[in-house]
């Protein structure tokens, strides 16, 4: 039987699975056709598959789609339990009780961890989380200045695999008080490939920032100033992608305007000699300029710019356009912008 026909009889039967809700597993009528000869290998291939496919169907207080497939019959019920990595990808939204069975279930595989919603009502999944720190190797968070402690208490375990963190952070935006980054990763610091920020700055303690490959901010609390940010910039030399939304401290006034204080001439140039992707977008057309004017860009990197551009250019295309063959003739001499492409949001 090719392996075509053999995938076709798992869909087969993954669709009278689904149909039927009063039997708890579903055996189908011949028991030694080809279908359950599939070997473990195949199966569990496939399950793999299915659950990349589906996984973002779920939604919170429910259970995964693809777990029908352990309703197909006992065999392919034990198959997928023994499969350590089908279990590893926990997402927050689903109930305690199977985030429970999914941590026992994955074993000592490393584990992706999504949209972990830190409260008061989810503190078994909390601890459940950090006493798995250890082979946690990507980590998504949502938490608010309320918890910022219960972050801190989870993010202050070793994590010695952990390369990718994403937290959306809701801060007191009376006060600008959010820096929930500060006191992170106080042991060892993780081995950070990816961060991805939003509403929190990155706090005083950069040491886990200097493996970054990725970084992503988005409207931090409070706010960053220019040269604060060029100075932790020039740390992160591996940087190969950045995006920028909201991040840079300025002022708007009715009358006046969007102002911002320019950055000073002693600060330097950032070099950033790894960056394929730059992506910035604010409210100030003049300060995201002001702020390119301190980065040295490779030539072929990719630039999207979204910022509000004043009124008196034709087209921004030009008015960037400009900019940087000012920008690359006084760093380097000379610019070649063939290779360049440069892609703006009206």
């Amino acid at each position: 039987m090719s392996s075509s026909r053999q995938i076709d009889m798992i869909f087969d039967l993954l669709e009278q699975a689904q149909k039927s809700e009063k039997a708890p597993y579903y055996t189908p009528p011949q028991t030694g056709t080809p279908i359950h000869r599939l070997s473990p290998e195949l199966l569990t291939g496939v399950f793999l598959h299915l659950r990349r496919v589906w996984e973002p169907i779920g939604t919170r207080g429910k259970k995964a789609p693809w777990l029908k497939l352990t309703q197909v019959c006992k065999r392919w019920k034990n198959i997928a339990y023994e499969s350590a990595t089908l279990w590893s990808h926990i997402s927050g939204f689903y109930p305690p009780h199977i985030i429970e069975q999914w941590f026992r279930l994955s074993k000592s595989t490393p584990l992706t961890i999504t949209n972990l919603c830190l409260s008061i009502d989810n503190v078994t999944v909390e601890t459940k989380v950090k006493s798995a720190m250890s082979r946690v190797r990507r980590l998504g968070i949502f938490a608010s200045i309320k918890n910022r402690n219960q972050l801190r208490s989870l993010l202050s375990s070793t994590a010695p695999i952990l390369e990718s963190l994403a937290l959306s952070f809701t801060p007191n935006y009376a006060t600008g008080d959010s820096q929930a980054l500060d006191g992170l990763f106080s042991g060892i610091p993780p081995p950070l490939r990816q961060l991805s920020i939003k509403g929190c700055g990155l706090g005083s303690n950069s040491a886990f920032l200097t493996n970054l490959t990725i970084l992503e901010i988005r409207e931090p609390q409070p706010r960053f100033s220019a040269p604060n940010l060029l100075s932790i910039l020039r740390e992160l030399s591996l940087l190969t992608c950045l995006r920028m939304s909201n991040v840079l401290q300025c002022n708007h006034d009715h009358d006046e305007g969007w102002s911002f204080t320019p950055i000073p001439t002693e600060t330097g140039v950032v070099e950033l000699p790894s960056l394929e992707f730059l992506s910035i977008h604010g409210p100030c057309y003049a300060q995201d300029l002001d702020f390119l004017s301190h980065l040295s860009l490779p030539p072929t990197i990719i630039l999207l710019f979204s910022s509000g551009f004043p009124y008196g250019y034709d087209h921004p295309v030009t008015a960037i356009s400009d900019f940087l063959k000012v920008h690359a003739s006084a760093r380097q001499g000379s610019v070649d912008l063939a290779p360049t492409r440069v892609d703006l949001s009206p």
